[in-house]
């Protein structure tokens, strides 16, 4: 139903899976492409499906989340269940709706049921000739059959179209049904009266391109700034007082819109925005839309000092629930991988980060004073656009000074098709140099951390026996598999592999931690 074609970043190796899949396919595909590439990041290469307009709203999948694997899994069996009228229709629907992300995708295909399909309807001359013949889709004619040949087909069905929303497709007109509570509707959050010498129509902002297309056709208009906007209304309580609606444009309306709808899906967003607003006080329209989209530059901290502490948790999903959890839970490991990339700010910043480099020292430094034992892991990019030698300096000093157990180092490396691709940055060579400097810093950080535990004894699971080392080798908690390095160990007994076994840590080798196991 739903085909993805996958690769590792700086591998040339496809990978495909179909879904839905078994548990043993996307183990299998994921197994292959680490064959390819273990530390690059996974990228999709094409989507296909049998609902043909379905890959184009599956942009910002992210493969290398198991939960949106396993979301979009799920969505293929909801689709392999559905006959051909249904996918036709599920197709309309996707067009007809404002879909965001994956979930709106699987919420619309969950209630494919709410909508209807209009067979032979693909055009406003032919909703305008089932509208009038019809009358509003239900109910007796709008029109007697005698004033058909007067009638302009196309406008009534522009209206209708603009007032009720729906898509066209190949196989008829989807239409949500009018009459049903259950589904979701589009609300407005910006709604604009205009006027032309033809027509007076409403708009309900956002709106797609095909929508604000059929408003022109309505009005006889080829663009919107033949027609006079006449009323701008809200309905996000006290953003009136805040965006000035004279000298309005149709177009940044509505990219407002879209940006007031993504805010409302994120908890305080729009509480954010509208704190922008009264500090900025905007001019115009325009300068309330840049500020929506440049919301990342500005965090809102609560009066409560504590309450703002909690929050920088709660974004990175530690807060003191969870942190009390995992301090006081033995089936959960005291290891965190916490990546943070960088840690100046201003390349925090331009990366859409909201974290600063205290707020993630704090964070550090509440999660090792509340989990006994704590071992961090995190990722680093060096030669990142922005970064000269002064932010190098500093992100080498940040990772001196935290002591971070376990860290992954990367040289930054431009995706095609990114922002970040098109900023300027270091050569290759260059980013490369930094990140073996990075390397050598994160070495002796390890060599450290190995002398401060040895004395100490931790629960290990056996791996079996190294012919190299001439020693049993295992992993406690601190060493991730596959990322980490291993425990070496002697005994007087034999030890099984998946046997746990108390090591105490008696001394180093190669990096690596050496000890004897105990009864």
């Amino acid at each position: 139903m739903i085909q993805l074609f996958m690769k590792r970043s700086g591998s040339p190796v496809i990978v495909p899976l179909n879904l839905p899949a078994s548990h043993d396919a996307m183990t299998e595909a994921a197994s292959q492409l680490d064959e390819a590439s273990r530390a690059g990041k996974t990228e999709i290469v094409e989507i296909k499906s049998v609902i043909a307009n379905l890959p184009s709203y599956l942009g910002g999948l992210d493969p290398d989340s198991r939960t949106q694997l396993a979301q979009l899994n799920q969505h293929s069996s909801i689709i392999a269940k559905m006959d051909s009228r249904k996918r036709n229709i599920y197709a309309g629907a996707l067009d007809g709706n404002g879909i965001n992300d994956l979930n709106d995708v699987i919420r619309v295909a969950e209630r494919v049921s709410d909508y209807i399909l209009i067979p032979n309807v693909n055009s406003d001359v032919t909703l305008g000739r089932y509208v009038a013949v019809a009358g509003q889709i239900q109910g007796d004619p709008r029109f007697p059959e005698a004033a058909w040949p007067y009638l302009d087909f196309a406008k009534i069905g522009a209206e209708y179209y603009a007032e009720h929303g729906g898509a066209y497709t190949h196989a008829g007109y989807v239409l949500r049904k009018q009459d049903d509570e259950l589904v979701r509707e589009k609300k407005s959050k910006i709604q604009l009266d205009l006027s032309s010498s033809q027509a007076q129509v409403s708009i309900c902002l956002p709106a797609t391109k095909e929508e604000l297309e059929r408003v022109k056709r309505t009005l006889g208009i080829d663009c919107f700034v033949e027609a006079a906007v006449t009323k701008v209304s809200f309905s996000v309580p006290y953003m009136d007082e805040h965006i000035p609606t004279t000298g309005v444009c149709v177009e940044d309306a509505n990219e407002l819109a879209w940006a007031i709808e993504g805010m409302q899906c994120e908890d305080g967003e729009l509480l954010k925005y509208l704190s922008v607003l009264s500090v900025e006080q905007p001019e115009t329209m325009q300068d309330a839309l840049r500020y929506a989209m440049n919301l990342d530059d500005y965090e809102r901290i609560p009066e409560d000092t504590y309450e703002y502490g909690q929050a920088v948790l709660r974004r990175i999903g530690a807060d003191d629930e969870l942190i009390d959890t995992i301090a006081g839970e033995r089936k959960i490991v005291p290891y965190l991988d916490i990546p943070i990339q960088h840690c100046n700010d201003g390349i925090l910043k331009a990366m859409n980060r909201r974290d600063t480099k205290e707020s993630i020292r704090k964070v550090f430094r509440d999660l090792r004073e509340r989990i006994p034992g704590l071992v961090l892991r995190t990722s680093i990019i060096a030669g990142l656009p922005g970064e000269g030698e002064k932010e190098f300096e500093e992100l080498c000093d940040f990772l001196h000074e935290e002591k971070i157990e376990r860290a992954g180092v990367f040289p930054f490396s431009p995706e095609e098709g990114t922002k970040a691709a098109k900023m300027e940055h270091v050569p290759m060579e260059e980013a490369q140099r930094r990140t073996e400097l990075l390397v050598d810093v994160q070495s002796r950080i390890i060599d450290e951390y190995n002398e401060s535990v040895l004395g100490d004894v931790r629960e290990v699971l056996c791996e079996g026996w190294s012919e190299e080392a001439q020693s049993f080798v295992g992993r406690s908690y601190a060493e991730s598999v596959d990322i980490d390095g291993k425990i070496y160990f002697t005994s007087y007994r034999e030890i099984m592999a998946g046997e746990f076994v108390n090591v105490r840590l008696t001394g180093t080798m190669d990096g690596e931690l050496t000890g004897e196991a105990f009864e």
